[in-house]
């Protein structure tokens, strides 16, 4: 599929990118793990894991964890998890085998995000846990569209962050129970954003422009600020713990 190997191609070139600030935030590692409730029996998956840093705390708290990412580069060279390079819609594992999956800022990126969500609720054992955490964009339609049409722009294996309301329907539909959602504002700056953007310099100096003028105009739905002679935005995200339901 052509966004898969787009994907696959922009993440390996800018694998250097992901390897700081929000991704690898261990405040945002500790909030995911206490949203998973990971126990020493388990066998626990990250899906898209990029360079690991929630595979290798898992790996610490599991009997086993594993990381599977499409982007090779993206994935480490040596840790206390396995590391696989594979795809989110064809997870290579038995139905039911699987205790704990996590999916972390990823899943805007799937093209087919209701495949991706039926492969986890098959390798999962009834009953299993899904901690899934995302950015959310508005539940206003016109600004969530202009929101993922900037988002576009910048990275054109972006698919779409999609409204809370959408998440949760999704996962519902997908066969999986609701157990929590927690709330976490992922705050950016706008020059470090355009560090990871997949375009040239004329590029960037145009979403530059489009996301000061975020400061009086408010399309996105993004919270802007400026300190310090620097602009930033808050992101709303969230952190949705869900079970496999039970066969009747």
């Amino acid at each position: 599929m052509k966004e898969k190997r787009l994907a696959k191609e922009l993440f390996d070139k800018r694998a250097e990118g992901y390897a700081k600030g929000c991704f690898a935030s261990e405040e945002h590692v500790e909030a995911m793990l206490l949203a998973a409730e990971p126990e020493a029996t388990q066998l626990a998956l990250d899906v898209a894991c990029g360079h690991g840093f929630l595979t290798e705390a898992l790996a610490t708290r599991t009997k086993l964890a594993a990381g599977i990412d499409l982007a090779s580069e993206m994935l480490p060279k040596q840790g206390k998890a396995c590391y696989l390079v594979g795809d989110a819609e064809y997870l290579p594992f038995r139905e039911e085998s699987l205790d704990l999956i996590v999916c972390r800022f990823s899943f805007h990126h799937f093209p087919s995000p209701e495949h991706a969500l039926a492969e986890i609720h098959r390798v999962l054992k009834q009953g299993g846990t899904l901690v899934l955490a995302d950015g959310i964009s508005s539940e206003l339609e016109e600004k969530s569209h202009y929101l993922n049409q900037v988002e576009k722009l910048r990275d054109p294996s972006h698919v779409k962050l999609y409204k809370k309301s959408e998440l949760l329907r999704m996962l519902v539909e997908g066969g999986f129970v609701i157990a929590k959602v927690f709330h976490w504002e992922l705050h950016q700056e706008l020059e470090d954003w355009l560090s990871r953007a997949a375009g040239d310099e004329s590029l960037k100096a145009r979403l530059r422009e489009i996301m000061r003028r975020e400061l009086e105009e408010n399309r996105t739905g993004l919270i802007f600020w400026e300190d310090g002679g620097k602009t930033y935005f808050a992101y709303q995200t969230v952190i949705i713990t869900a079970t496999k339901q039970f066969l009747k």
